[in-house]
């Protein structure tokens, strides 16, 4: 597992789906650090764009459903969830910005103004990466690298994952 420093104004956590949807996350019963925060979770890809494949298995539809899981989890604490997408839809027809061409940068672009215009607290973007190197695997953990609080959370999340999936 490693971290990444991420130059952006928002920042995102690249997580493991089956560490979500066997709910062992880092939110526990009774969470009132999270009452009336407002988190985005973006369900990474969509639409025409799959994401990763393999034969019969897409990433946007594993995005989709480890997103809706966090949805219902994170409000059973107390937090405010926004979701990028609720279905299988590309965001490209919700970037405001005309001066931003093609449908993939429309995507990203739509999804950076979501996190931009909801003041969220933390933005979690959703993605089940594939490496064609068995060597590389675990999970991804990205934050705003000038956000102390996204570093500590970050942190949070790295040695979370690393003692569920017993993965260095």
């Amino acid at each position: 597992m490693r971290m990444i420093y991420i130059g952006r104004r928002y920042f995102s956590f690249f997580l493991v789906p089956f560490v979500l949807l066997s709910n062992l996350l880092f939110v526990n019963e009774s969470s009132p650090q999270l009452a009336d925060k407002v988190i985005i979770v973006d369900a990474g890809h969509g639409g025409v764009d799959t994401g990763a494949n393999r034969p019969g298995i897409v990433e946007k539809d594993i995005n989709l459903a480890v997103a809706l899981q966090l949805k219902t989890i994170l409000n059973h604490n107390g937090a405010k969830v926004i979701l990028s997408r609720q279905t299988d839809i590309e965001l490209s027809t919700e970037c405001d910005d005309e001066k931003v061409k093609g449908r993939y940068h429309r995507d990203l672009a739509a999804r950076v103004e979501l996190a931009e215009e909801s003041d969220a607290d933390i933005f979690i973007s959703i993605h089940a990466n594939a490496v064609g190197n068995a060597k590389r695997h675990g999970a991804e953990v990205f934050y705003y690298a000038k956000s102390e609080q996204g570093k500590l959370l970050a942190n949070a999340i790295q040695t979370e994952l690393h003692t569920i999936t017993h993965t260095p």
